[in-house]
């Protein structure tokens, strides 16, 4: 049966000589897994910057409950972006942040709540020319109101990072570093946060990450970001 649906494009691996088989995560059926066949030659009519990470689509799909892999019928790109899949610095936050929304989300799971944050804020970083340096770290606190951890209190952070790593504690004793989290916790957005202060809240979210998600594992794109 048909439907459509918008979809967000996380990853894709290529499949025979000219398709793809893509993982989009859909407004409709929550994380979903595509193939698309004939779109990696050069007369592709579906071309491959459709499935680029984080593109948002308009589709029309084929969908059965219980089938693994479906197909696509219609695509087409619903926000063409001005700067995301251009700007080397933004290329790689995006693929930063699909990698951890790929360890996030799982097969079937819907929640139309979060999509619509995914794609308001994607739309939002590609608009934005200057002061982006912490959208990522803006991005990852919201994520976890959507993925059911969003921490309560600065304390409440505090704990449970000290009792997945107790090198933690002493990072805390920063009071610089305390007023930047309770501001991230309230979303608030007009906050500084210098490089050295970035790093250190990149790790502690990829710990509170990894307390909550299981099976979350290493992010590879990691190392590129440090090197922003």
């Amino acid at each position: 049966m048909l439907y459509k649906t918008r979809a967000i494009a996380l990853s894709y691996i290529k499949f025979k000589e000219t398709s793809i088989i893509a993982k989009l995560y859909t407004e409709e059926f929550g994380l979903q897994t595509y193939i698309q066949n004939s779109v990696r030659s050069a007369k592709a009519k579906p071309k491959m910057a459709f499935f680029q990470p984080l593109t948002l689509l308009d589709l029309v799909v084929y969908h059965k409950m219980g089938q693994e892999i479906h197909r696509i019928s219609e695509l087409k790109c619903l926000v063409a972006y001005q700067s995301l899949q251009t700007d080397f610095r933004k290329i790689t936050v995006a693929s930063f942040l699909t990698e951890i929304i790929s360890k996030c989300v799982h097969e079937g799971d819907l929640n139309a709540e979060l999509f619509e944050f995914l794609a308001s804020s994607f739309i939002h970083f590609d608009k934005q020319n200057v002061g982006y340096q912490n959208f990522h770290i803006h991005f990852l606190f919201e994520l976890t109101n959507y993925l059911g951890f969003h921490p309560q209190s600065f304390d409440e952070l505090k704990s449970q990072l000290i009792s997945y790593r107790t090198t933690w504690l002493n990072v805390f004793e920063d009071d610089s570093l305390k007023f930047i989290c309770v501001s991230l916790i309230e979303g608030m957005n007009n906050i500084e946060i210098d490089g050295h202060q970035r790093r250190i809240l990149i790790d502690m979210l990829l710990d509170f990450y990894q307390s909550h998600i299981e099976n979350f594992g290493e992010i590879k794109s990691l190392k590129v970001l440090r090197e922003l």
